[in-house]
């Protein structure tokens, strides 16, 4: 979408923009499948995310927040707007996956795409 996109609106298909579109579509793309279930994304969120556990209404914002960057680049907001929410949510996430998976060595029900699969 990000390629196809970029050629219709710029004529080229090639450019740093194509990745922060292609970044920015599948931000968008998640956080309308964590949005579909928010009580079942919550409810698998919350089991490896080291701040959903201790505060479970940042769950309940995740998907919001997730979708609001997303949309943020594609409307080109300023930086200063969504950057912060981006590193937060993104260095949170990352810390838990990997303390999750490689230092509890756990199998867990990844919410990633709304719940419902299982990463490894």
């Amino acid at each position: 979408m990000a390629l196809s996109l970029h050629y219709n609106m710029l004529g080229t298909v090639l450019s740093v923009t194509v990745v922060k579109w292609f970044v920015a579509i599948a931000m968008c793309v998640l956080a309308i499948q964590k949005l579909r279930d928010l009580d079942a994304f919550t409810n698998q969120f919350i089991t490896y995310d080291l701040l959903g556990m201790r505060v479970v209404r940042y769950a309940y914002i995740y998907p919001f927040a997730e979708a609001f960057v997303g949309i943020g680049m594609l409307a080109a907001l300023p930086s200063s707007l969504v950057s912060p929410i981006a590193l937060l949510i993104g260095s949170i996430g990352a810390i838990s996956v990997i303390k999750a998976v490689y230092i509890d060595k756990r199998e867990l029900k990844c919410a990633c795409v709304g719940g419902k699969v299982m990463c490894r």
